[in-house]
C-alpha cells in the first residue's frame, strides 16, 4: 500500500489530497483522488467536485468501488488476493453500496459503516467470502470492533459495532436478492436494547441557545449547523430524518400554507425509526419558505452532513463528548415534558406512536392537530430566542 500523500483519507491505493504545489502547499480547497498508475508509470488524479472532505471521501469510496469491486490487497506484499470460489464479503458490499447506499440520504452514516467491516477484512480475512459470515464471524467482528477506537479517540460503543453489523446484513440480503448468493445471511443482529446505553446527559435551553449563537457567530461557515440546530429543535426529528428535510414539491415535505412538515418524503417506505407528519413553529416555517431544495446543503444542491462543524461547536463550548446530534432530540423531548406538553401528542412528535393508515390522511388537516405541543415548542423558542431570520434566511429583495 502506498504512504498517505496529504495524510487526508485513503482506500486501497487511492488516496484523498489537494493539488498542491512545489512546496507542498495547497493550490486550491478543491479534493481530489489520487492513486498511482503502473501502465503510464505516473501519478494519476481525479476531481471529487467538492471542498467538503466528508463527501470527497465518500467519492473516493465510490472510485475504489468502482475498480477495485472492493476486493482487498494483501498488506504485506500489495498484492491483490488470488480469486476462490464464492463471493467475496467485499464484493456484496461494493454491490449494495453503488446499487442502494450511495443513493440514501444516510449515504455518509451507510459509508462509515461498510468501510469499518471493510477495515476488518483487510486487517484479519480479506479474501472472506458471504458464505464465511456466520454467528462465530460476526463474534469475531464485535470482538475486534471494540478495539478500534473512533476517529474522535473515543472508545467505540457497542450500538456503533452493532450498526455496522446490521449494514452487513443488509449488504447481504441485497446479494441473495440479486442471486449473487445462495442463501440469506442467517446471523443474529442485537436488538438495540442489548447494546444501547443511550446518553443520560440532557442539554438545558442555556446550552441550546448557546449552540445557535455559536452558529450564528460563524457566519457562512455555521449556516449548515445553524439550520440543523432550528430543524431539529422545531421537529424533534432524528439526524437523518432533519438532514431529509427539503421543500422540492416533488417530495411532498413542506405544505407552506397549512404550515405541515412531512419528515417521510414521497416513495421512501417507513421503518420502525417512524417519521412523522408534523406542524412546525413560525421561526422554522420562515426559513422553510425561504429554501429552495434541501434545507441543509451544500453549494451543489445537495444534503449536507454536520458532522464535523457538531463536533468542532462541541469542543467550543466545552460540552460532553456524549453530547452528539441526537441530543437535540432528546434535550427537546425532557424540556416539552417539563412544560407540560401532552405524552400522546409528544409521542406521535417523535414518531413513537403511529395513527392508523385511515387517521393518519386526515388528522394533519385538522388545526388542533399536535397544537399544543407545537405551542409549547413556540414557548421553547422563544426562550432561545428563535425570532429573527438570519440574513441568509431573508426573503431576496425584488430588484427596481
Amino acid at each position: 500500500m502506498p504512504d498517505i500523500k496529504g495524510g487526508i483519507y485513503q482506500r486501497g491505493q487511492y488516496w484523498l489530497d489537494y493539488l498542491r504545489d512545489k512546496d507542498g502547499a495547497a493550490k486550491s480547497d478543491w479534493l481530489y483522488i489520487h492513486w498511482y498508475d503502473p501502465e503510464k508509470r505516473r501519478g494519476a488524479r481525479a476531481s471529487t467536485g467538492t471542498t467538503d472532505p466528508a463527501i470527497a471521501q465518500l467519492k473516493l469510496d465510490i472510485h475504489y468501488l468502482k475498480r477495485t469491486k472492493g476486493y482487498a490487497s494483501c498488506p504485506a506484499c500489495g498484492q491483490d488476493v488470488v480469486r476462490i470460489d464464492g463471493h467475496f464479503i467485499a464484493e456484496a458490499i461494493s454491490d449494495y453500496f453503488l446499487d442502494h447506499g450511495d443513493k440514501q440520504s444516510s449515504a455518509v452514516e451507510i459509508k462509515s459503516r461498510l468501510n469499518h467491516v471493510l477495515d476488518y477484512l483487510e486487517a484479519e480475512s480479506p479474501a472472506a467470502t458471504c458464505d464465511a459470515v456466520d454467528d462465530a464471524w460476526v463474534a469475531r467482528f464485535r470482538e475486534w470492533s471494540q478495539d478500534q477506537p473512533l476517529k474522535t479517540g473515543a472508545k467505540r460503543s457497542p450500538s456503533t459495532t452493532e450498526s455496522a453489523v446490521l449494514q452487513l446484513r443488509a449488504a447481504l440480503n441485497h446479494a441473495y436478492n440479486r442471486k449473487a448468493i445462495a442463501h440469506k445471511p442467517s446471523f443474529m443482529v442485537k436488538k438495540p436494547r442489548e447494546v444501547n446505553n443511550s446518553p443520560r446527559y440532557r442539554l438545558s435551553v442555556s446550552q441550546m441557545r448557546d449552540m445557535l449563537d455559536y452558529a450564528l457567530q460563524q457566519k457562512g461557515r455555521g449556516e449548515a449547523l445553524y439550520r440543523y440546530l432550528v430543524a431539529a429543535m422545531g421537529t424533534l426529528g432524528r439526524p437523518d430524518a432533519v438532514l431529509d428535510i427539503s421543500t422540492d414539491p416533488a417530495r411532498g415535505q413542506w405544505d407552506s400554507s397549512a404550515r405541515l412538515l412531512n419528515l417521510n418524503p414521497i416513495g421512501r417506505q417507513q421503518t420502525r425509526k417512524y417519521r412523522a407528519h408534523v406542524p412546525v413553529p413560525n421561526h422554522l416555517a420562515n426559513m422553510l419558505d425561504n429554501t429552495s431544495g434541501y434545507f441543509i446543503q451544500n453549494k451543489r444542491g445537495r444534503v449536507m452532513t454536520i458532522r464535523n462543524p457538531w463536533g468542532t461547536m462541541r469542543r467550543a463550548l466545552g460540552l460532553p463528548d456524549e453530547v452528539g446530534s441526537k441530543s437535540i432530540r432528546r434535550s427537546m423531548a425532557r424540556e416539552l415534558r417539563m412544560r407540560g406538553a401532552p405524552n400522546d401528542e409528544l409521542e406521535l412528535f417523535l414518531g413513537h406512536r403511529t395513527l392508523n393508515s385511515t387517521t393518519e390522511i386526515y388528522a394533519p388537516d385538522s388545526p388542533d392537530y399536535l397544537s399544543a405541543t407545537l405551542a409549547t415548542i413556540e414557548d421553547v423558542f422563544s426562550d432561545l430566542n428563535l425570532d429573527v431570520l438570519p440574513d441568509y434566511a431573508q426573503p431576496a429583495r425584488k430588484s427596481g
